[in-house]
């Protein structure tokens, strides 16, 4: 819960004392965090779903859900590796401090908030990288199982070097961390 205590009146004039670094560390981490979400929507919604006509509808169907609850229908459909299961608890919540309460837990006009905001940013982004690379790894999975590969996508990773990383180390991975449940 954010805690208005610690709001704090952002005058744009003194923003040129906050280093670029940290926004553009920011923006970067908010692409990053969308990218995921969109990445486990799709994994939870569709990855596992075994019936062809429920998968598209799942697809088509646009809502709302929270990264929280995409996790939780995610776990109805899949057992989690306990080490994995942390990593995505873990990224939730690093993801839900940066989108809901980062500007009130970190004072960036102070250079003690802009160490700790730098600090916060850098560790948690292990975690969100691993989550997505994985969350990639299911949906290339996904594709090349029913033959319905996205060669724009995939040309996109390999010429930005992810697709080679995904195949060598996240696909056969993702086997061995998110295993379907029988029933779902």
């Amino acid at each position: 819960m954010v805690d208005l205590r610690k709001a704090r009146s952002f005058d744009k004039s003194k923003a040129t004392d906050i280093p670029e670094q940290i926004f553009a560390e920011i923006g970067c981490r908010l692409v990053l965090i969308q990218d995921l979400e969109m990445f486990i929507a799709f994994v939870a919604k569709v990855a596992f779903e075994k019936d062809s006509e429920a998968a598209r509808n799942a697809i088509l169907k646009a809502d709302k859900k929270t990264l929280g609850q995409l996790l939780i229908q995610l776990r109805k459909k899949v057992s989690v590796q306990e080490g994995f299961d942390e990593q995505l608890s873990r990224t939730l919540e690093a993801r839900n401090l940066f989108v809901h309460e980062f500007s009130h837990f970190f004072d960036l006009r102070d250079k003690s908030g802009q160490q700790h905001a730098i600090k916060f940013l850098l560790e948690s982004l292990d975690d969100l990288e691993e989550v997505t690379n994985l969350m990639k790894a299911v949906i290339i999975s996904y594709g090349r199982d029913r033959g319905i590969q996205d060669g724009v996508l995939e040309e996109y990773w390999r010429q930005h070097g992810d697709l080679n990383m995904l195949e060598s180390i996240y696909i056969p991975k993702a086997s061995k961390v998110l295993n379907k449940h029988e029933d779902a």
